[in-house]
């Protein structure tokens, strides 16, 4: 450590110098310094001096650059420098808990589901007392159909941090794969208080609310979140379907062209639009779409 610190500070003499000569001077020191070899020496001090850079760089320093290329959407990047950090410092628990949580997020997001459980597993046996790690390996379980896992995991991230609307997200969405609607729909009103301008929220708990056929519940929910983006397709044909089972068809059918004259050939629309007119052939879920698919889909937070 010395001896890059003396090394450090001769390259600031030598740049200073260097700095302030004449480039005829510079010529003549050159000649100098081939022929007392100083100049072969100088080069060998700048070899360590590299070395030293490389020395100086921790584990702290790849995991504040593997954030910021995360905030910056990088995830590759960001998943070398978090890389980089577990190799720098494989011992430390805090090193190993920071990264591994954020290589959890990082492959969720990316949908690489398998990974995110095995690193995310990792994550909660360092620090179990973890939040997001644990809601983030729900959502990810739950992506596998591993619901009884999830659901362990979310209930686990809610009793840690009862203000974090992930959680009960997370726990929302593996309470829908165990079949527990009642559970869901609570979940998700906790997390629309916790958070109530999160659009996708609001639109899941009126998805929720339609599967127990509370239409003028549902109806209210996917007001809210298009009162918070008007934009929210899945959000508007939703309410569609609601309005149409409360038995309000023109106001139903407004919502279905608001999205046609959007998009002419938005297919969701177009489904619903033949079934409202054929409604004895079509009982559509005001959860699915008219080919089975989901209409909502929860998307994992960071």
């Amino acid at each position: 450590m010395l001896k890059c610190e003396r090394l450090w500070s001769l390259k600031r003499v030598i740049l200073w110098v260097i700095s302030n000569m004449s480039s005829r001077l510079m010529t003549d020191l050159k000649n100098i310094f081939k022929r007392t070899k100083l100049f072969g020496s100088l080069f060998c001090c700048t070899f360590a001096l590299a070395s030293c850079s490389t020395e100086f760089k921790t584990s702290t320093d790849y995991l504040i650059a593997g954030k910021e290329y995360f905030k910056a959407g990088d995830y590759k990047k960001a998943e070398v420098e978090f890389q980089k950090a577990l190799k720098k410092d494989p011992d430390s628990e805090t090193v190993k808990a920071t990264a591994t949580n954020n290589l959890g997020v990082i492959y969720n997001e990316e949908g690489r589901f398998d990974d995110a459980i095995n690193v995310l597993k990792e994550a909660t046996t360092v620090d179990p007392k973890n939040a997001i790690a644990r809601y983030v390996l729900a959502n990810a379980l739950t992506k596998k159909g591993r619901y009884d896992e999830a659901l362990v995991e979310a209930q686990m991230s809610t009793e840690l941090d009862k203000s974090e609307p992930g959680a009960y997200r997370a726990l929302a969405e593996a309470a829908l794969g165990k079949g527990d609607v009642a559970l869901a729909i609570t979940s998700y009103r906790i997390a629309t208080h916790l958070e109530p301008d999160n659009e996708n929220t609001h639109m899941q708990l009126g998805l929720a609310l339609g599967e127990v056929q509370d239409w003028d519940g549902q109806v209210l929910e996917e007001r809210k979140a298009l009162d918070i983006n008007p934009d929210n397709i899945e959000a508007r044909l939703a309410l569609a379907v609601a309005l149409h089972k409360k038995g309000q068809v023109d106001e139903s059918l407004q919502e279905v062209k608001t999205v046609l004259e959007k998009d002419a050939d938005n297919a969701d629309a177009k489904r619903i639009m033949q079934a409202f007119g054929q409604e004895s052939k079509f009982a559509p879920s005001s959860r699915l779409r008219l080919d089975g698919t989901q209409l909502g889909q929860n998307k994992p937070k960071m």
